[in-house]
């Protein structure tokens, strides 16, 4: 498969625990290691809800198939930092063992 780029989703969050308040703290999120994949700019007005908004879907992402069990993800194509995303929908997989994901 052709590659372009770079994914890590997010394994587990360290450190977030409750103030005096009962309100969430910030923790550290820990990544995978990078998974090579294919990272393509969706150009046309697609969307998905998410969290009871609309969010316009920015790239679609082909990867080998990979047990991901996380929606949080973080992107880099051609050595350039794109930034984290939430995966919207469900991983759609294909009959030639991909993985196609939209954030």
């Amino acid at each position: 498969m052709r590659t372009n780029g770079f994914l890590w989703y997010a394994t587990s969050v360290e450190g977030a625990t409750l103030d005096e308040d009962g309100e969430p703290t910030a923790g550290e999120i820990q990544w995978s290691d990078p998974v090579p994949c294919l990272i393509q700019f969706v150009t046309n007005n697609k969307g998905a809800y998410a969290d009871g908004t609309f969010k316009q879907i920015a790239y679609k992402i082909v990867v080998e198939s990979i047990p991901l069990d996380s929606s949080l993800l973080k992107l880099e194509r051609d050595s350039q930092y794109l930034g984290e995303f939430l995966v919207l929908g469900k991983p759609i997989k294909t009959t030639m063992d991909r993985t196609i994901l939209y954030v």
